[in-house]
């Protein structure tokens, strides 16, 4: 029963992570015009996102050691993290967030994909 509630908190949280990126992929796909073009653009996807696990399934050992000690900071820290964000979406306040952390910290624009 654990197992599956892990399962289930986790595609709730993932969702909107990824929701924006595959409805991007299935409108071209949809257009490609052709069968194998979808295909391929979806199979393309879903080895990116398969890899990235696998990838990092051999290292949660070493990092899930770390978090335990840290554990009684990180989970409020990054619960009050996520409702400031969750609060920052209602009024429409993350693009001028988002404006001044990369004022604030030029560096930011060069991480990331």
């Amino acid at each position: 029963m654990g197992a599956c509630v892990l399962v289930l908190t986790f595609a709730f949280g993932w969702t909107p992570c990824i929701g924006p990126i595959l409805v991007a992929i299935l409108t071209l796909s949809a257009n490609s015009g052709s069968l194998s073009g979808g295909v391929w653009l979806l199979e393309i996807h879903s080895l990116g996102r398969g890899l990235t696990f696998l990838l990092i399934a051999p290292f949660t050992g070493a990092i899930s050691a770390p978090i335990k000690t840290f554990r009684q900071a990180l989970y409020p820290l990054a619960g009050g993290v996520m409702i400031m964000m969750g609060l920052a979406m209602i009024p429409g306040q993350m693009t001028p967030m988002a404006c001044w952390l990369l004022e604030t910290f030029p560096g930011l624009a060069s991480r990331g994909p």
